[in-house]
């Protein structure tokens, strides 16, 4: 945990400033545990692979080291560490764009120390990676989520995220945005509903950091006009997996249909005068020759 810590105060130096900088909604007169605090226990609870809030709660109960840890941060300051259930409130009631300018500030930080110039291509892009992800699934109705209706009338809400995350060849993985996926509406489209959160996903990187150019990486689901026009708006490269005939059939018939346009219409028109007929069929006629 202290090399973590270590490597986080190297990248991150100012990461218990971005906490404190996040718009608390709760009443300032009344606040005992700060912003930063939890949020640096979430941090904690994320790098040791906790699966759930109980088991977190567990875990601290058994390793104090943890809290003395917390406490060693700079700008950490407190005599203990909030229950589970003041943490959890804390997390749930957070506006996820505090969490998200928190990102952003980070993703700057990287750029200023030359970390995400170093995962460029050759020609100067970034991979950006898109692909959903689900988060929780319930029986009860939760905000922001998606519902699917079984055979045997019941409903099932999920919580399903599209998650844009620069990648490199030498494992290297930073978050860069989320996106809800959701059906407020109607039953459940995944190509409708993620496609039109992908596009509100990567207008939104666009805005927010025009500097950056982008190769975007997704599955089929992304090989369409509304994903590659955006690329081609903002000067970004595309490329989409395909996993052949047996699962996507129309989309192997159009690109087939384009290759052969294309192949069709590979040519070259050059009208010549008749002065020049002559002179031309003979070079063509040399260059045969010479071959021979």
């Amino acid at each position: 945990m202290n090399t973590t810590f270590a490597a986080i105060e190297h990248y991150f130096p100012s990461l218990t400033q971005y906490f404190k900088e996040v718009n608390d909604f709760r009443q300032q007169s009344k606040v005992e545990y700060p912003a930063e605090l939890i949020l640096w226990m979430g941090v904690i609870q994320r790098l040791i692979g906790v699966k759930s809030n109980n088991e977190f709660e567990s875990i601290l109960k058994t390793s104090p080291e943890i809290e003395k840890n917390i406490f060693s941060l700079p700008g950490i300051s407190g005599d203990e560490l909030p229950s589970i259930d003041d943490f959890c409130y804390f997390l749930q009631k957070l506006p996820p764009m505090e969490l998200h300018k928190i990102r952003s500030k980070m993703l700057v930080a990287l750029e200023r120390k030359k970390i995400l110039s170093k995962l460029e291509t050759k020609d100067g892009y970034l991979l950006l990676a898109v692909d959903g992800v689900q988060t929780n699934s319930t029986k009860r109705e939760i905000e922001h989520s998606i519902y699917c209706d079984a055979k045997d009338g019941t409903r099932t809400y999920h919580q399903y995220f599209l998650e844009a995350k620069i990648v490199s060849s030498n494992g290297l993985v930073f978050s860069v945005d989320s996106e809800v996926v959701e059906n407020p509406t109607e039953e459940f489209d995944k190509q409708d509903c993620e496609l039109k959160a992908a596009k509100r996903l990567l207008e939104r990187i666009a805005r927010e950091h025009p500097h950056f150019s982008f190769w975007i990486l997704g599955d089929a689901l992304y090989c369409n006009s509304v994903i590659m026009d955006i690329c081609k708006q903002h000067k970004w490269k595309y490329s989409s997996t395909f996993k052949g005939e047996s699962k996507y059939p129309k989309l192997l018939g159009e690109i087939n249909a384009e290759l052969n346009f294309k192949q069709r219409h590979n040519t070259v028109r050059h009208l010549i005068k008749k002065k020049q007929l002559h002179r031309t069929l003979y070079r063509i006629a040399l260059v045969q020759w010479c071959k021979l």
